[in-house]
């Protein structure tokens, strides 16, 4: 901060030296000088948070974007599955596809949950408070 402060003051004290006028005009007191460098510092922090939220933003569409592309390759998979089996009688694909579905069904519950609620489920017992089984 004390560079910024010695640069101003010796281009401001440089300029004009010859006139009296030109060197009150380009002259800045300290005062004036730490009021606008306390304004700037507080600009940047704000810029720095907008940035910092900004990237969060960013970082949130890019897992949306990775949730719908699995989505996606995953009903890609079952249609292709279904299409390919010719052989198989009518109840046996309605089984295997309502298996598959269930079972992609269940990633993704897994995949949007945070940390702490996996751990919690993980950790759940039967009988105990909140678990959905009793004794």
């Amino acid at each position: 901060m004390m560079k910024k402060q010695s640069n101003v003051q010796v281009t401001a004290t440089a300029t004009g030296n010859n006139n009296n006028e030109t060197d009150n005009e380009n002259h800045i007191t300290y005062d004036e000088f730490s009021i606008l460098v306390r304004r700037i510092d507080r600009m940047e922090y704000s810029i720095g948070s907008i940035v910092s939220r900004i990237d969060n933003v960013l970082t949130k569409l890019e897992l949306l974007e990775k949730g719908k592309m699995k989505r996606r390759e995953a009903l890609t998979r079952i249609l292709n599955s279904i299409s390919e089996d010719d052989k198989l009688s009518k109840e046996m694909k309605h089984e295997r596809l309502e298996k598959m579905i269930r079972d992609e069904l269940e990633e993704t519950n897994l995949d949007r949950q945070t940390p702490i609620q996996n751990l919690n489920q993980k950790t759940k017992t039967p009988g105990a408070p909140g678990s959905g089984h009793s004794h």
